[in-house]
């Protein structure tokens, strides 16, 4: 039985809670921005339901009123539920309770009662409706408690911070910036755990949250997705880079921003992606391998249905192995969008005839 233990990654606790949620509570465990808030989206995936199914509940936020109030009728008392439980509804809910370790000592009872009992007060919550909740560890020292009546009455999992590889093929299937993914996938560490570290690496890790050196800006699956916008920005000419750099380090830390931004240098030699989707036979090929890595990168992270076509006919200018790559990244991250695309079907075919 060596090994075994309560950690799980996000798919894993998405499938987890989309196949036992209606019947046991579980609370998940993680580091600060790994995406445990945004994994209900997943959950909603997976059990095909719509996003006004979705209950999302911030524990430390939550007051009396927000569940029900009493009012008394002819000398009878009754409860008038908050609307946002969706008591009444005719559909399934998916309750997400959000840092539940950091709730308020006067919501303890009732949040308790809904995880165990599944009612808000003494109505019951509609039918098949899944409930979760999320926090911190106890480790990362901010501030969160949990009432020893919940052990033996729920599922606790500790839920791993994704490995870079795996942040830049969620990143790459949902239009992270290129560029960002480029240098998430070249520096993992800028996505390791301080919990897997030893002592000397979490004394030299200056990227990461390290709740003993570094709790202001750090690198994590949320900062990046801030630091994405940003780029993005600064590649549409609505931002200066000096203010983008700025920008960024607020969201990354000094540490990151000051090595994002050699690849943020390297991207220069890039073409446009507007002169690769508007001429693609004709815009510029980057001569070194980095650079081409780098465009690879950001060729699978743009890709969509209009630009499909352009971007195929664009990467069959590129070296075999760079085709490899992009085809492998876009395969992976976006099929369905590739598929759709007659000049990206073709290349297949072609690709596999002539090197495989």
């Amino acid at each position: 039985m060596n090994g075994i233990n309560n950690v799980i990654t996000l798919a894993d606790a998405a499938s987890i809670i989309a196949a036992t949620g209606d019947v046991t509570t579980t609370i998940l465990l993680g580091e600060p921005g790994i995406g445990k808030s945004s994994i209900r989206h997943e959950i909603l995936a997976k059990l095909g339901w719509g996003d006004d199914q979705c209950v999302y509940l911030d524990a430390p936020l939550l007051d009396f009123p927000d569940f029900y109030m009493p009012s008394v009728v002819d000398g009878v008392t009754h409860n008038a539920y908050h609307q946002r439980w969706h008591l009444d509804s005719d559909k399934p809910q998916l309750y997400m309770v959000d840092e539940i370790g950091k709730m308020s000592g006067v919501t303890k009872p009732m949040i308790t009662r809904f995880l165990l009992e599944r009612t808000v007060s003494d109505k019951p919550i509609p039918k098949g409706s899944i409930v979760f909740a999320t926090s911190n560890l106890t480790t990362d020292g901010v501030g969160d408690t949990f009432q020893a009546l919940l052990n033996n009455r729920v599922h606790v999992n500790h839920v791993s911070k994704p490995p870079a590889n795996d942040v830049v093929e969620f990143g790459t299937a949902r239009g992270m910036n290129g560029t960002l993914l480029y240098f998430i996938g070249e520096n993992p560490e800028v996505c390791a755990s301080y919990v897997d570290m030893t002592e000397e690496e979490r004394k030299t890790n200056k990227y990461v949250f390290n709740p003993n050196s570094n709790t202001g800006a750090f690198c994590s699956n949320r900062s990046f997705w801030f630091a994405s916008n940003t780029l993005n920005m600064m590649e549409a000419g609505k931002l200066t880079r000096p203010q983008a750099m700025a920008h960024i380090c607020g969201a990354i830390g000094a540490p990151a921003t000051g090595e994002l931004w050699a690849t943020v240098e390297l991207a220069d030699s890039l073409p446009t992606r507007s002169s690769i989707y508007k001429t693609p036979d004709q815009a510029r090929v980057p001569d070194s391998l980095a650079s081409q890595l780098l465009l690879a990168t950001r060729l699978a992270s743009g890709l969509d249905n209009d630009n499909a076509d352009a971007t195929t006919t664009y990467m069959c200018r590129l070296e075999a192995e760079i085709q490899a790559v992009t085809g492998r990244m876009i395969f992976k991250s976006k099929p369905t969008i590739a598929m759709r695309s007659q000049a990206m079907r073709d290349w297949v075919t072609s690709f596999t005839k002539e090197f495989i």
